[in-house]
């Protein structure tokens, strides 16, 4: 989000690149190019959002009932029909996959989209003052190109279908293999359809997951397993594996050869393929390192006070806790630390996982949920964070020791 941009500037150490949203750049083409060419060093690819045309009409409007401009102007960067066809559609109608089947030159102008957006609007008169801002004069491409990819019910499906015949065309199209994103909920897996999916997307060197609303703290510990085996199961294949949305606990599956996990920053550690684009930001929240996830800042502050050895240790807490939890209130005057903490928290579980085993963590977990359940699972606070998941206090940190001992 664009809000992010000097955070990400300002802690770029703490990430090892990006990825940006098709609609973003398509709506904010000048900026968002001269953006991802100043942080040189760090790359980033492109994440075609296709996903979003399955939705009904009526997800593709804003208050206006207009289209969104950032839906809108990714479309027109694609293919020149699907403005027309959706405008066509009734509000409660969507697209079928078979319509992308007959729409000539669909996945030649996603991939095009990839290639040239940001060296076209690079160049544009509108990037002059974000070039001196950020002082950068050469533009830098996307690590790779992605196909156009829709979200499944499961392997087989149509729209499953469509995804693989698309991510086959793309091949002829880029001059390096691309990289697909393979989509489906983690319910629909099971050692032999995890299989056959490794065995279908056998001729890529990587794979991008994103399963379906794989909500951390709310999902059960089979789907956690048969993660853990996809995953597992496309790098005995050879394939490497990355994930769209994912948080400490798809960092765990590095112990199954996973590479990276991307997420926002505060946001969307998982997401859900029916969920609307645009909508800002969450409210103010606080990443409590121990038990791997957010809690509003009310729950923090009495959580805190409850147990003082789980104030963090990093140098944003350190400075402004100063070992007093009566200071936690001065978050929230200023918000901007809570990101500043999160991204370096994210940073050291990366470090730790990367240089332990995976039983030791295991049994960090266990013994966070054995210490800290029941104080944390009758606390009463009204705003605190809520999911479509159960979250009853530190269950999923044994949900997630289950699905992964497994």
């Amino acid at each position: 989000m664009h809000q992010d941009i000097e955070l990400i500037h300002d802690e770029i150490a703490q990430i090892d690149g990006l990825v940006i949203p098709a609609h973003i750049l398509a709506h904010t083409p000048s900026a968002t190019s001269v953006f991802v060419s100043s942080i040189h060093d760090h790359s980033y690819y492109i994440d075609p959002m296709t996903f979003l045309l399955q939705s009904r009409k009526r997800t593709h409007s804003g208050s206006s009932a207009q289209m969104r401009a950032s839906v809108r102007k990714m479309c027109e960067g694609y293919n020149a029909d699907l403005i027309g066809r959706l405008a066509n559609l009734k509000p409660g109608q969507s697209f079928q996959a078979r319509d992308f089947t007959e729409m000539d030159g669909f996945c030649e102008g996603v991939i095009a989209f990839q290639q040239e957006m940001v060296e076209t609007n690079y160049g544009d008169s509108k990037a002059a003052k974000y070039l001196k801002r950020y002082g950068r004069t050469e533009v830098t491409q996307p690590r790779f190109l992605v196909p156009p990819y829709f979200c499944a019910a499961g392997r087989g499906d149509d729209w499953y279908d469509l995804s693989l015949n698309c991510a086959n065309e793309c091949i002829d199209l880029c001059d390096e293999l691309p990289v697909p994103i393979v989509s489906l909920p983690a319910s629909s897996l099971n050692p032999e359809t995890s299989n056959e999916i490794a065995s279908d997307y056998a001729e890529f060197e990587r794979v991008v997951i994103w399963l379906d609303n794989f909500n951390q703290i709310g999902v059960p510990p089979e789907d956690i397993s048969a993660a853990s085996n996809l995953i597992r199961t496309f790098s005995q294949n050879g394939t490497a594996t990355e994930v769209l949305y994912g948080g400490y606990l798809f960092m765990l599956m590095h112990f199954d050869e996973l590479e990276a996990i991307s997420h926002g920053i505060l946001y969307t550690q998982h997401k859900a393929s029916d969920s609307s684009p645009g909508g800002g930001g969450v409210p103010d929240r606080y990443y409590i390192p121990k038990f791997h996830e957010f809690r509003s800042l009310s729950q923090t502050d009495l959580i805190i006070h409850q147990h003082p050895e789980l104030m963090c240790d990093c140098e944003i807490c350190s400075e402004l806790l100063q070992d007093d939890p009566d200071n936690f209130i001065l978050f929230r005057d200023e918000p901007e630390l809570l990101k500043r903490h999160f991204l370096a928290v994210r940073k050291n579980e990366a470090e730790t996982i990367v240089n332990s085993e995976l039983e030791p963590l295991l049994r960090e977990l266990r013994s966070t949920y054995n210490k800290y359940h029941e104080s944390i699972r009758v606390l009463r606070n009204p705003d605190a964070v809520k999911s479509r998941g159960p979250m009853e206090g530190l269950q999923y940190l044994e949900n997630w020791r289950r699905g992964l001992s497994a």
